[in-house]
């Protein structure tokens, strides 16, 4: 994958990347936070977001990242974290449980159907060339020509 330049949506610095969104020093430094949380919620299990939040100088939206990312969790749905779908108080993640598994089936279903072929009998005569081999989007037979 090619490098490219972005702006860090935290800092606002101009780095060059592969894909992220976040430059590597807001990275390390979301990173620090992140274990400060953890170290404070083994002992504190039952704090609030605020609590951590006040306690750790951590900002909420940046717990709140981390719970929607599904590296933490709240041990009860206190209203703080909504589903993205229909707005139930959920523990982790961006969707609730009934919403994910309609999203999960709906996008079973939508893979497991087989698309009906255009044509018939006479796509099928076009996809083959000399020799059987079949020739689509797919399986290209390419020859050098001189």
């Amino acid at each position: 994958m090619a490098l490219s330049y972005k702006t860090c949506k935290y800092c606002g610095r101009i780095f060059q990347t592969s894909g992220a969104n976040i430059c590597p020093e807001c990275l390390r430094e979301m990173e620090d936070q992140f274990k400060l949380i953890k170290e404070y919620l083994y002992q504190h299990p039952r704090a609030s977001v605020e609590e951590v939040s006040k306690d750790t100088e951590v900002d909420e939206r940046l717990i709140l990242h981390f719970l929607r990312e599904g590296r933490l969790e709240m041990v009860a749905a206190d209203g703080f974290l909504l589903c993205e779908k229909c707005g139930a108080p959920i523990t982790s993640g961006r969707l609730c449980k009934k919403c994910s598994e309609e999203l999960s089936h709906a996008l079973g279903s939508a893979l497991s159907k087989p698309q009906p072929a255009a044509g018939g009998a006479a796509d099928a005569k076009k996809q083959k060339s000399a020799g059987g081999i079949k020739q689509d989007k797919l399986h290209v037979d390419i020859h050098i020509r001189k």
